[in-house]
């Protein structure tokens, strides 16, 4: 991907059904025309490059403000990918920034649910900024009388999930969705976490932190290797979670009258949320938008989770070979 570059305006398509946004806020076009003529300089616009036409994905008002001040250029940052890679990036882009409208939230969720209505209702939620319970809403208002929609549903780690089911669970398994997986053994959990140089993954049992790489093998910039080497420190707060649940459901089992109150549904449901939510923290891949720079897609930290490394576009990953 490189280092952002100008290309031309006339160069970059609009017309691709990117702008996540029902209408342009005015005052913000102004403001940023007025910040470029006084020689600000505002941060590059994001671009898909599919090989024959650049699809804007991010950064419409300054597009326009740099249109309104005749300008014929634009600092671009360019990615490899489709017109649908343009539209689902800038759904994922626009829960920073300006603040969206409800309508354009409403519309945000609703356009991707189009483009990837086999992504659970928690994945699409963490992507855009907005609650599982919002994403389920729209599901079913665009798939009528389908319950969490497809049988088959991609969760945020990238793994599959048969939904069949979904929708018979109790009332009281509220806190997860339906990409959740049952936690590992509490004993599972305390051999993933070992010493460095590396630490397994709970999920796959694969080597999780080699010194100087990330999980999939690439050179680790040494700027990143402290928030690699805190990946232990995640598996930890894991471990005990696992720990606890283990704990609890012996207790249960024993009908212990200390227990006596507890819902297991709820607590099962609550703490595999929990579980969830940590291993979705944890750092996995340079990204592969930008290969180590910064941007928004890794949230300028310059390494990507692993549910954002698995969707990201197969060229963008061939490039960090």
């Amino acid at each position: 991907m490189g280092n952002p570059r100008e290309i031309e305006l006339s160069e970059i398509r609009l017309d691709g059904d990117t702008q996540v946004r029902l209408a342009l806020d005015q005052p913000t076009v102004d403001r940023y025309a007025d910040l470029m003529i006084h020689d600000v300089k505002l941060p590059a616009v994001d671009v898909f490059y599919d090989g024959t036409h650049y699809w804007m994905a991010e950064g419409f008002h300054r597009y326009h403000a740099a249109e309104k001040n005749k300008e014929t250029t634009i600092l671009a940052q360019i990615h490899k990918g489709t017109q649908a890679d343009a539209q689902y990036f800038a759904l994922m882009a626009n829960k920073h920034g300006l603040p969206l409208t409800t309508a354009d939230r409403a519309n945000a969720v609703k356009r991707a649910l189009r483009l990837h209505p086999e992504f659970s209702d928690r994945k699409i939620a963490d992507d855009l900024g907005v609650s599982p319970t919002t994403v389920g809403k729209y599901r079913i208002e665009l798939q009528p009388g389908v319950q969490n929609g497809q049988s088959i549903r991609i969760g945020k780690d990238g793994r599959q999930t048969d939904t069949t089911n979904i929708g018979s669970k109790p009332e009281a398994d509220q806190c997860g969705d339906e990409d959740k997986e049952a936690m590992p053994p509490a004993e599972d959990e305390a051999q993933a976490v070992t010493a460095e140089p590396q630490a397994k993954d709970p999920d796959d049992g694969q080597p999780a932190v080699v010194v100087g790489k990330d999980l999939e093998g690439h050179d680790l910039p040494e700027r990143m290797a402290g928030d690699f080497k805190r990946i232990p420190d995640v598996l930890a707060m894991m471990k005990e979670l696992a720990k606890i649940k283990a704990t609890v459901l012996d207790a249960t089992e024993k009908n212990d009258p200390l227990y006596g109150d507890l819902n297991v549904t709820a607590f099962q449901a609550e703490i595999t949320c929990l579980h969830d939510r940590l291993s979705a923290i944890r750092p996995h891949s340079v990204c592969p938008y930008c290969t180590g720079d910064g941007c928004k897609a890794c949230k300028r930290r310059g390494w990507v989770n692993k549910a954002t490394w698995l969707m990201a576009p197969a060229e963008n990953k061939a490039q960090m070979e």
